[in-house]
């Protein structure tokens, strides 16, 4: 958080610890592990009194409350057992069973129960190891011995409360484009409000767990990064399309928001995916093809098109990358905006935008298939895109993007998907930073998202806002020749936002006229 952080000099010993420490070998088991505590740390901050108690002394006073619950419990108990009400007394007697001795019981047992899980919790809590561990690091006395490490050791083992799902939200807009949540609408009005107004055309896909794939690529990446300068975002923006993206596609990374970056990348990518399905389907008769999705609809538990095992090392890798972080994206945008760079307002805007247009362009189709066959049948060609044809809509640039993508003669398709999987795990990297910590902050309690991990991650090195050197500016998503003002409060970010919102409903206005 803003207001916990560090002081220059501490944020550059930081950013040498984990740049030059942490990161060190490139293992994103250890790199994730340690964001992961941090993010617990964290919600135990704000969430818990678990902090508060710890203090010198304190888990003794605990431990002596927690016995003498225990003792004054079992008086009470046993005081409750051995008395035996008067016949004028008012109690309740079924079948020989008093139940109010009963109900006694179960509130004793109740008291107890909670003290005690209070107690397991606040023992095997993070801070409660890391006090430990400082203690015998000061070389306690009443640490060092066998018994007192092993009883460390088991300590540390323990993970009572998992805070971080290890989770993902994926969409895809291809899919669900035509989804029309009538009951939700209908029961968001019906209870005034009371349960959330679905989106149209919002259709969440299954949350998928982190693969190690994604993990290890975020890891790379970041040891690419020149942090000498003091600025690790001063080399993002040339990873988006100068070193990662060739010079035929840099007209798709030159986009009016983020909002419009993310989706038209996203259109393409699902393009590849769906040709990449059709290329490894093995040829099926038409009963095994029947029998095929009988199955799949029953033990289908692979969250992509086409399965991992189908695809060979270099492709199977960089698809699932490329693919997971797509829809991840997308989800931010949909579900999460306020997570993302531009305003909720702009995202909520574009996202409708491009769902009216999906839907007029790809109507009629029943198959992902015709889906493609359709996108891939808009005119156009990046020969005409290279002036920045405002003009295009996202999904026809998506489509003239994807298309362009599974033409290109130089393209094979592993070479195809590492380009897609180091523009996705590049653009996810520039997307974390952010000043808005409430945002973040909020998610703490329902798992975090992942980018609040790799936001928790630049917030340590006190990188909380993107370089002016690609700034959302007017015309676009700009590069450093084209260099716009320089955005550095939260009252410009607000006014730049404000001229997207009014540019978005300009176009909508247009695109309506026109239809």
């Amino acid at each position: 958080m803003t207001e916990l952080s560090l002081p220059s000099e501490s944020q550059e010993k930081t950013q040498r610890l984990f740049f030059e420490g942490v990161l060190h070998g490139r293992n994103h088991k250890r790199v994730f592990k340690i964001m992961e505590m941090q993010l617990a740390f964290l919600t135990d901050y704000h969430y818990t009194r678990i902090p508060i108690g710890v203090w010198y002394g304190y888990p003794l006073i605990k431990f002596v409350t927690l016995v003498v619950t225990l003792v004054f419990g079992c008086l009470l108990a046993f005081d409750v057992h051995k008395t035996k009400p008067q016949e004028d007394d008012l109690y309740h007697h079924i079948k020989g069973v008093n139940v109010d001795r009963i109900i006694t019981y179960v509130l004793l047992v109740s008291i107890a129960v909670k003290e005690g899980w209070e107690m397991i919790l606040y023992m095997l809590s993070d801070w409660t190891k890391l006090v430990v561990i400082c203690r015998y690091v000061e070389g306690s006395w009443l640490l060092r011995n066998r018994l007192a490490e092993r009883i460390i050791q088991l300590l540390c083992r323990s993970n009572v409360v998992m805070r971080w799902h290890n989770k993902m939200g994926q969409y895809n807009i291809l899919e669900s484009f035509g989804y029309k949540p009538r009951v939700k609408q209908a029961l968001h009005y019906g209870t005034l409000h009371m349960i959330k107004k679905p989106i149209e055309g919002g259709k969440a896909g299954k949350k998928i767990k982190i693969f190690h794939e994604v993990k290890q690529s975020i890891v790379d990446a970041l040891s690419h990064y020149n942090i000498n300068d003091g600025n690790l975002m001063n080399s993002m923006p040339s990873s988006l399309y100068k070193r990662w993206v060739r010079n035929s596609y840099q007209w798709a990374c030159r986009q009016e928001t983020f909002s419009h970056l993310i989706l038209v990348w996203h259109i393409a990518t699902s393009m590849c995916e769906i040709q990449l399905f059709e290329d490894t389907r093995p040829e099926r008769s038409c009963l095994n093809s029947f029998v095929h999705k009988l199955n799949t609809c029953w033990t289908h538990r692979h969250p992509f098109m086409v399965h991992r095992k189908s695809l060979e090392g270099g492709t199977r890798s960089h698809y699932i990358v490329a693919n997971s972080i797509s829809r991840y994206c997308a989800y931010l945008l949909v579900f999460v905006p306020e997570l993302l760079p531009d305003h909720v307002i702009v995202s909520e805007q574009v996202f409708q935008g491009t769902i009216s247009e999906a839907r007029n362009i790809l109507g009629g189709c029943h198959s992902l298939e015709s889906v493609l066959e359709k996108l891939k049948s808009v005119e156009g060609g990046a020969t005409q895109m290279e002036g920045y044809d405002q003009e295009r809509t996202i999904v026809q640039k998506g489509a003239i993007l994807g298309r362009e993508l599974l033409a290109d003669p130089e393209m094979n398709t592993e070479r195809r998907w590492k380009m897609l999987a180091d523009f996705w795990v590049n653009l996810l990297l520039y997307l974390a930073p952010s000043e808005m910590t409430e945002d973040h902050k909020s998610r703490l309690l329902e798992g975090g998202e992942f980018i609040t991990l790799l936001w928790a991650l630049f917030s340590n090195c006190g990188i909380f806002d993107r370089t002016e050197e690609n700034q959302v500016f007017g015309n676009g998503v700009i590069s450093g020749e084209e260099q716009g003002p320089n955005i550095t409060n939260q009252e410009q970010r607000e006014a730049v936002n404000e001229q997207q919102y009014n540019i978005t409903n300009q176009e909508q206005r247009e695109a309506s006229e026109g239809r």
